[in-house]
């Protein structure tokens, strides 16, 4: 696609989760599952970041909305709680935090 985002590089990077990601593939990874809406993928991309990276409050919104799109009681309350984590501050993904949780 001409604006990089292709289905078959997400497909590739499925395929290799489980090696190691630098910093940067496994952010591309993230963008990649994000703009497909691929929520599986997200969470194995961001789970594929170091500990630092994953910590960062935009990798941590993806993270809850990601866990949002699961069936399961324990994702949607895990996302809950991170969105209410994040409520507390006031960049960009604070802000669509608080939006999610019903906070002005």
């Amino acid at each position: 696609m001409k604006n990089g985002f292709n289905r078959e590089v997400l497909n590739a990077y499925d395929q290799s989760y489980g090696y190691p990601f630098s910093p940067e593939e496994a952010e591309i990874y993230a963008r990649q599952a994000i703009r497909f809406g691929a929520w599986e993928s997200l969470i194995r991309a961001i789970d594929s970041m170091s500990v630092s990276q994953k910590q960062e409050d935009r990798w941590q919104y993806w993270l809850a909305r990601a866990s949002e799109q699961r069936g399961d009681a324990k994702s949607k309350t895990l996302a809950r709680e991170i969105f209410k984590k994040l409520s507390v501050g006031d960049d960009y993904h604070n802000l669509l935090a608080k939006d999610r949780i019903g906070q002005r």
